[in-house]
């Protein structure tokens, strides 16, 4: 079942330049210090790569909601790769492979005791 955050939450906010691209990721928390939500704003960016970016923060969101737990969302999603790697974009798919691994690695580098 899903279990949703309370209306008011500590949340943390980054930003992480890449490729040109300035990302604003921001973790929300639950009170017992368990991640809960991502957003993820893109700076100077289409549609498409914002598009893109907003769906993987939900969908994130909706399984740390529903169970999943962080150190496992950790494991299958940093360093994925997007091939084609002979894209003629490489500053696209840059971006959206450091937002992957910026989602992910946000809360394994804030203890606890830093979220009060």
């Amino acid at each position: 079942m899903r279990e949703r955050l309370p209306d008011t939450r500590p949340s943390l906010t980054r930003k992480v330049e890449c490729a040109g691209f300035d990302l604003y990721v921001t973790v929300g928390f639950h009170a017992d210090g368990r991640p809960g939500e991502l957003f993820v704003r893109i700076g100077k960016a289409g549609s498409t790569l914002a598009g893109l970016v907003d769906w993987a923060a939900q969908s994130i969101s909706i399984a740390l909601q529903n169970g999943a737990d962080w150190p496992s969302l950790v494991e299958k999603s940093l360093h994925q790769a997007f091939p084609p790697s002979d894209d003629a974009s490489p500053s696209l798919r840059h971006a959206i492979m450091a937002a992957a691994d910026e989602l992910v690695k946000q809360r394994q580098e804030v203890p606890n005791d830093q979220l009060a």
